[in-house]
């Protein structure tokens, strides 16, 4: 019999629980600052409520997936997160034959490790522990062809949308809805930035780049804002994401050296099937328009085709 009141908390509990003790000791503190100085902290912190949802979804999954499996341990349903751990070889064997949601597919590697990933924050286990599948840039289908969904978007009606989105490179709701005019910034000499607010918080400063009507429309539309937002909405079905892609590559173009001029220590070579070949510096640059911190999802996400 367990007789204390916490040991009748089900496993599912247990790890949600766990999760929010993780966002509270991460929330508001610095991630870049534990990866430089504290690396030993990342494990037990969660440092934004998008990655704590995330997290959350991916550990209810396991939970059903395991109940549903009707999943043992010494004869009875796992009752602390060091029996469920034993689920996670299983878990993983079953998600890669996993229906996706196109009809005939199955879960992408990038989801798979998706779901991996709450549940091993939880368990306290590793990737390098077991048989996920590899990502390969070359599989990455997000904004890089036409889907189902473009069709019921009218690119001609939302072109001034469209075209300030790929010269600032801001996110959809999260940036571009919430974004004022008095956001802009005159760097002088018909130079322009945005101060963006993104994700965790994270203050960056976005430049306005493309030919001199877009950013004079960009310009524009901003001052027209005043003290009030540039965007109210902004479609469900715009690819928001494909306009980052094209002002990353703008970024990076208008800043790169040619490969052969440059040191190797300063190439940066894909990976995962791609023979493509950049240059860091440049990378960086748009990383940090961006507002991201690793230049493999520069690389992968943004520059390689």
């Amino acid at each position: 019999m367990r007789g204390k009141r916490e040991d009748t908390k089900s496993v599912k509990q247990q790890g949600l629980e766990r999760l929010d003790a993780m966002f509270r000791r991460g929330k508001g503190t610095s991630k870049h600052y534990d990866k430089s100085c504290n690396p030993d902290a990342l494990a037990g912190k969660i440092y934004s409520d998008t990655t704590l949802y995330t997290y959350k979804q991916s550990w209810v999954d396991y939970c059903e997936r395991m109940k549903d499996s009707g999943f043992k341990v010494n004869g009875h349903s796992p009752r602390t997160l060091k029996e469920a751990l034993a689920f996670m070889p299983f878990y993983v064997a079953g998600n890669k034959t996993r229906p996706g949601k196109a009809p005939g597919s199955v879960l992408s590697a990038w989801t798979q490790r998706t779901y991996f990933s709450g549940a091993a924050k939880v368990l306290g286990c590793s990737a390098a522990d077991y048989d996920l599948p590899a990502r390969t840039y070359s599989n990455i289908k997000r904004s890089r062809e036409i889907v189902k969904a473009d069709s019921h978007f009218s690119a001609e009606k939302n072109a001034e949308l469209l075209s300030f989105a790929r010269s600032t490179g801001l996110r959809n709701a999260k940036e571009l809805q919430q974004i004022t005019g008095q956001d802009l910034i005159d760097l002088g000499g018909g130079e322009y930035a945005i101060k963006v607010r993104g994700k965790g918080g994270r203050v960056r400063t976005a430049p306005v780049v493309g030919s001199a009507v877009e950013v004079a429309a960009v310009v524009g539309r901003m001052r027209a804002a005043g003290a009030g937002r540039v965007w109210e909405t902004v479609p469900k079905r715009a690819d928001i994401h494909a306009c980052r892609r094209e002002y990353a590559q703008r970024i990076y173009y208008q800043n790169a050296r040619s490969i052969e001029s440059i040191p190797r220590s300063e190439r940066y070579y894909c990976r995962s099937g791609s023979s493509a070949v950049f240059d860091r510096r440049a990378m960086l640059i748009a990383s940090k328009a961006l507002g991201h911190s690793r230049l493999n999802v520069i690389a992968g996400h943004y520059l390689d085709r």
